[in-house]
């Protein structure tokens, strides 16, 4: 959930809420036709008559779940399943246990993909854990940490957008709206307000904060920070640097209270000492000369899980939230009137957000439906339009929830690879043993942006060579070198890898790196080398 310190919020305007009158019920409309829309409930019909154009009134019927919107509301008609209304009547806030059902299905969901797919034991058994008691009816005594080992666990899993949208077609992606329901009902989660405050960047053409230079992001973490919320950053730091693998993360140490080792860099703490409660952060890298470093907060218990960490990281690499494009209106509506007092602000449209990608409801950086409400009802509505990203089908769209923090999905990877000038790592090619390439793991720990050339040294029967190879990461992150021998060679026995040449103390950009770097080749050798030039080895 998000909240934004903004530093330019000139000319905003507050909306003043009015006092409407409530929604009638027992009462439909009459001559209404067919339903507009069905498997709905009356927050969603009253939603959707609000983000149309053509709607003033609505009638809905609880017990078939049907939906009229109505541009006049003729005359009204005893219905005793019925509710009807003005587009601005006063609705009664969804029913606490329907409610409940709804996000305890989607915990269910989640635990049971994790049970299915998770290699840990220890997790695994605390996903079982997390559905019992979600199937028993005793969530309020589930303890936070499952659950948050459960969300951690879902996050790591879905590996690849497409991860996302499988766990969003089986009801397991929970938004921010679901989890902060879930932690307040659990023992061990006492939560914040729903607050996040990304404070404002420059300008750029893919998001609204500077790129961190040569797309080497430097960080520290407070000593403070709870162990939640470091594993939370740290799963979060990995996911974005296995998708765009040119952004490098540097961890240039913590030096004191809100300080670290380099300027600028990114102060990353839980519960801040000088700086408050909540899940936010600063957005871009910071050119201030003055101020010292920059923050990222990710208050435990609350947003201590990857997703919302991955969010934050996202706002502190210069990414702002999907709602805030200049194209919004034709894809989402804001119901200003549910909307808290002062809130209002945190709405604006950003001119500088990226409208070069499709609209995108499953983005990790989109408002869920009720932030910042002040009535419990919806703040942000999805339009017809905003789901042909993923269906045309109506029986479909509520499977799409805004506000998602699993993963990050195909249009927030291709943002930032665009405003990183990096590849996506869906488009590096992989070392495929199975071709005839060989693989081995460096020894040496090095900046993986300052490699220029890897060389293979290989022992066959009759010589030795030293192949050149390109340098790539394999499935677990781990820098390789992969390279493809002759044919003569093919039994040859590999001796060692060694790191030939590096360039001079800097970092070749993503724009000119990504190109080299995981490219996989048939390389010839340099040269060849005596067996005792290798001592003597066989």
């Amino acid at each position: 959930m998000c909240f934004f310190r903004l530093l330019l919020v000139a000319g905003a305007t507050k909306v003043a809420a009015m006092v409407a009158p409530m929604c009638l019920r027992a009462q439909a409309y009459g001559d209404r036709g067919q339903p507009s829309s069905t498997s709905v409930d009356a927050e969603t019909c009253q939603s959707s008559c609000a983000a149309s154009n053509n709607c003033r009134h609505f009638t809905y019927d609880a017990s078939t779940q049907d939906c009229w919107l109505l541009n006049i509301g003729n005359f009204l008609q005893p219905q005793e399943t019925a509710i009807s209304g003005a587009v601005d009547c006063q609705l009664q806030q969804e029913d606490e246990d329907r409610r409940s059902q709804r996000v305890l299905a989607g915990l269910n969901a989640a635990a049971q993909f994790v049970r299915d797919r998770t290699e840990d034991e220890r997790i695994r058994k605390a996903a079982e854990h997390v559905k019992w008691s979600v199937n028993n009816g005793f969530l309020e005594e589930e303890v936070y940490q499952n659950v948050r080992l459960v969300l951690e666990e879902e996050a790591k899993l879905v590996s690849s957008p497409d991860a996302l949208v499988e766990a969003v077609g089986q009801g397991a992606a929970l938004t921010a709206d679901d989890v902060d329901w879930l932690t307040r009902r659990m023992k061990g989660g006492d939560v914040f307000s729903d607050l996040e405050d990304a404070e404002a960047g420059s300008d750029s053409s893919f998001g609204t904060g500077t790129p961190w230079t040569d797309a080497k992001v430097k960080f520290c973490f407070d000593n403070e920070l709870a162990p939640s919320s470091r594993e939370a950053l740290q799963c979060a730091m990995d996911k974005i640097s296995k998708f765009v693998p040119g952004i490098v993360f540097v961890n240039v140490q913590y030096t004191g209270v809100d300080a670290c080792g380099a300027l600028p860099a990114v102060y990353m703490q839980s519960n801040g000492r000088r700086s408050g409660n909540g899940c936010w952060a600063d957005i871009g890298m910071s050119t201030s000369m003055f101020g010292g470093n920059q923050k990222l907060n990710l208050q435990a218990p609350g947003c201590d899980n990857c997703g919302t960490a991955t969010h934050e990281i996202l706002h502190a690499l210069g990414m702002a939230h999907e709602q805030q494009r200049p194209d919004r209106d034709d894809f989402v509506s804001i119901i200003w009137n549910n909307i808290k007092p002062g809130m209002d602000t945190q709405f604006a449209i950003r001119s500088q957000a990226d409208t070069q990608r499709p609209y995108d409801i499953m983005s990790i950086m989109h408002y869920a439906s009720r932030s910042f409400s002040s009535n419990g009802r919806d703040t942000l509505v999805v339009k017809p339009k905003g789901y042909e990203l993923y269906t045309s089908d109506p029986a479909r769209f509520p499977k799409y929830r805004i506000g998602q923090r699993v993963g990050m999905s195909t249009q927030d990877v291709s943002q930032l690879a665009d405003l990183y000038g990096c590849s996506r790592s869906s488009q590096y090619q992989t070392c495929d043993i199975a071709k005839g390439y060989l693989a081995t793991r460096l020894d040496q720990e090095v900046d993986p942006g300052s490699i220029a050339l890897i060389g293979v040294l290989v022992i066959g029967k009759k010589k030795s060579l030293v192949y050149r190879a390109a340098p790539y990461y394999d499935e677990t992150r781990t820098l390789s070198a992969c390279f493809r021998l002759p044919d003569d060679e093919a039994t040859a026995k590999i001796f060692q890898t060694q790191i030939l040449r590096m360039p001079v103390q800097t970092r070749t950009p993503c724009t000119t790196l990504h190109s080299e770097r995981f490219r996989v080749s048939s390389p010839a050798p340099f040269h060849s080398l005596s067996k005792a030039n290798v001592g003597g080895r066989p």
